[in-house]
């Protein structure tokens, strides 16, 4: 699986490609490739815990999912089911929140490893609306245990999209792409 990012920050575009194995970036000036094991590392675990993707596998039986008989209260103050999500290819489980009344994914935890011991990062989704005929979030934010550490909304989704082959060629430190 490719995946091709671009995030704009202050008015400044970035773009990262992954295809599996090798993390490209490039933050405007000049492709690099990223030597930086963690980086890749975190790059593949977050593309795992992608919302749409990850309920695509769910429900392609990819993954295994088992209640884990706690409810609790986001802070949003909803009712949520909780349920474990598990499989050998991903780095580490993932807890989803569940709305009791819409169904819909409200929360998604999961441990990042921080110094010596690991952490729990919460992603709270909101402003779900409909793309195509599925709800998507467009809001979130992400939190840990001190508080939020941002917050991101979507401007649209595009599903099932026909997307030409070079937009994954960012080509490579010694042989840029041309734009």
């Amino acid at each position: 699986t490719h995946y091709r990012v671009e995030v704009r920050r202050l008015l400044k575009k970035q773009l990262a490609v992954f295809d599996g194995r090798t993390l490209l970036l490039d933050e405007g000036n000049g492709v690099t490739r990223s030597d930086s094991p963690e980086d890749t590392r975190e790059f593949k675990a977050s593309a795992e815990r992608d919302l749409l993707p990850l309920l695509v596998r769910l429900a392609s039986g990819g993954l295994t999912v088992r209640p884990i008989g706690r409810k609790s209260e986001t802070s949003v103050s909803r009712p949520v089911a909780e349920v474990l999500v598990s499989g050998s290819d991903l780095q580490s489980p993932i807890v989803l929140g569940i709305d009791t009344k819409s169904g819909l994914v409200v929360t998604e935890s999961y441990p990042v490893p921080v110094d010596t011991t690991d952490t729990w990062i919460v992603e709270e989704f909101s402003d779900y609306r409909d793309v195509d005929g599925v709800k998507l979030p467009f809001k979130c934010v992400v939190r840990n245990m001190a508080g939020p550490l941002r917050e991101r909304e979507a401007e649209k989704y595009e599903i099932n999209l026909d997307l030409a082959p070079a937009l994954f060629d960012v080509g490579t430190p010694d042989k840029p792409a041309r734009r």
